[in-house]
């Protein structure tokens, strides 16, 4: 009888510490993925794309490749204002 008891005591204590120790380890896991895996790098990178010819509408048929992308075609039309002065 005196056993039993001893031994659903120890039962109690090793279910509670296994769930203590449960919560602990996720809680620094969650904390890792906060802190470490789920930050946003400062500056942001930029986006980089390719641009592909489909073929599927008028301004996408033929053979001639456009010589500069959209960006850099902003970058052209963008003007230093102390250029201008």
């Amino acid at each position: 009888m005196i056993m039993a008891d001893n031994d659903q005591q120890k039962e109690k204590k090793n279910r509670r510490n296994g769930v203590i120790g449960t919560l602990a380890f996720h809680a620094l896991v969650l904390l890792g993925f906060l802190f470490m895996a789920l930050r946003t790098p400062f500056p942001p990178p930029a986006e980089e794309g390719i641009l592909i010819n489909f073929g599927t509408t008028e301004t996408g048929s033929g053979l001639e490749q456009p010589e500069t992308t959209q960006e850099e075609a902003v970058r052209e039309t963008v003007t230093d204002p102390q250029e201008a002065s």
